[in-house]
């Protein structure tokens, strides 16, 4: 059985100057976020071209479901003609990706630049929270 610090928590920038959205994972990215996960990608709405970076180095681990979010968050980002970075990814995520044998499909980065200047943390019900 899972407990609330199971859940994953998503916190958004918008205030990269380049015009990339920033969107911070911590826990685990399965069944139970990955819908969370889409919704706020499509919500945060990296448009013109704008990229989505996923720091994902706090991600636990990665499953099927998640793999699929991070597919699907993907395609919302190209059609606006932008692209998904994974920023960081931990040996969870890297696991993951390896046992789905996808790790070469999405571009990942080491680190981006550019402060984080204006959080938004979404909780369980998937709105704006403190934390």
């Amino acid at each position: 059985m899972s407990d609330l610090s199971d859940i994953l928590q998503i916190a958004v920038d918008h205030c990269r100057p380049d015009g990339t959205v920033v969107i911070r994972l911590v826990v685990s990215l399965d069944a139970a976020g990955a819908s969370r996960l889409v919704h706020v990608v499509a919500s945060s709405e990296p448009t013109g071209g704008g990229d989505l970076a996923l720091h994902v180095e706090a991600v636990e681990s990665l499953d099927s479901a998640g793999i699929r979010a991070l597919f699907h968050a993907e395609a919302l980002v190209r059609v606006n003609g932008g692209r998904l970075v994974l920023v960081s990814p931990s040996r969870g995520v890297q696991l993951g990706l390896e046992e789905a044998a996808v790790e070469r499909h999405f571009e990942v980065e080491s680190e981006t630049a550019g402060p984080a200047t204006a959080d938004v943390h979404f909780g369980l019900e998937g709105g704006p929270m403190e934390l």
